[in-house]
């Protein structure tokens, strides 16, 4: 499944839990805890665990905060709030969590106890945690969030009594004025939402952390339920074309790739993924045209590379095939995929030696 783009995005919920700080009112953080942990089979100590570490974080910013700051009425007031709550929780956010290089990449929102570790953590440090940590902090002082979903990133609305903002709250911090300063930055804003359950936002991201677990009928149900609740979202067709393929269904995964081409067609990757999908069933050279596509944009692409070599080899131009695969291993040489492809096309060459080694480097690769 890692050939294709899986597209992760925002969860939320309104159902609160109660909170074991007096202090606090609900957090929407302990909901999600409860929604994603089915996909971990989480105890429910471990789940009492990590509900702890986030309420702890949550309270470490807000009374910090509360030394300084009142409920922000002026747009300077609610952007140096901002401003500084959202440093105040990355300067907590891995104390926490116990993670101080801040760089663990789970495709889950809220995971918890992995295998290697054996440890407690809050998910995934991207917009979509920090969306849902600031909002919860934001909470505590009056001022309302509702979450705005862009192409590929997430950003929030606040507002405290009649002044409002939409602002970053990932990486470099930025605000914006209205939605069309909003729209000057991201070609498309699809809707906001408050912190209500369900969202199609919601069912996303558990389907994504299904599908990254291969669990793809339960993430096929979710990738369906989250287009039930917004038909116009590109990344619950995108992800539900790939679990589509997975299945076999390459008519279905067709359909749902071009539908999300629609909804965000200044995407070229996902040229990429229809091209794989043509690829996987048979037609070949409308897959090539695809990957073509792709490589006039990004002449290093390694994936479209390795799938182009792939469909000029099943339409017999072995010579195109392995200038592809070539070019794809020079520009990544650790990529696997493109020693195992080449080694076909050496076999079938008549080249059983250098078959052989681009095969046991192959396994070097994946075995590291």
């Amino acid at each position: 499944m890692n050939k294709l783009i899986l597209i992760a995005t925002s969860v939320f919920a309104l159902s609160f839990s109660v909170s074991s700080h007096a202090n606090l009112k609900p957090l929407v953080g302990l909901q999600i805890i409860d929604f994603e942990a089915p996909v971990r089979n989480l105890t429910a100590t471990q789940i009492t665990v990590v509900k702890k570490k986030y309420e702890r974080a949550v309270n470490v910013v807000v009374t910090e905060l509360k030394v300084n700051f009142n409920e922000p009425q002026t747009t300077d007031e609610l952007k140096t709030f901002f401003t500084t709550a959202i440093s105040r929780m990355w300067e907590n956010f891995a104390q926490c969590t116990g993670f101080p290089d801040c760089k663990d990449t789970d495709p889950l929102l809220i995971d918890s106890f992995s295998k290697k570790r054996n440890d407690g953590k809050f998910g995934s440090v991207d917009c979509d945690t920090s969306a849902i940590f600031i909002a919860d902090v934001l909470n505590q002082f009056g001022i309302t969030s509702r979450l705005v979903e862009v192409t590929g990133h997430i950003l929030l609305h606040i507002s405290s009594g009649d002044v409002s903002l939409y602002a970053e709250t990932f990486k470099e911090i930025t605000f914006y004025n209205d939605l069309v300063e909003v729209e000057r930055h991201y070609s498309i804003v699809f809707e906001e939402y408050n912190f209500s359950f369900p969202s199609s936002l919601h069912y996303i991201r558990r389907g994504f952390a299904y599908a990254g677990t291969y669990k793809v009928t339960l993430a096929l149900a979710d990738f369906d339920k989250a287009i039930e609740l917004n038909s116009k979202s590109d990344a619950a067709y995108i992800n539900r074309s790939v679990v589509k393929l997975e299945l076999g269904d390459y008519e279905g995964a067709l359909v749902d790739i071009n539908v999300a081409m629609d909804l965000n067609p200044n995407d070229f990757y996902l040229y990429n993924n229809r091209g794989y999908i043509k690829l996987k069933s048979g037609n070949f050279k409308d897959a090539i045209e695809d990957f073509d596509f792709v490589l006039r944009i990004v002449s290093h692409h390694s994936y479209a590379l390795n799938h182009r070599g792939l469909a000029r080899f099943k339409l017999n131009d072995i010579e195109g095939a392995l200038r592809d695969i070539n070019r794809s291993i020079l520009y990544d040489q650790k990529n696997a995929e493109a020693y195992r492809y080449r080694a076909e096309i050496k076999l079938h060459m008549g080249d059983e030696a250098g078959a052989a080694e681009d095969l046991k480097t192959a396994d070097s690769l994946t075995s590291n």
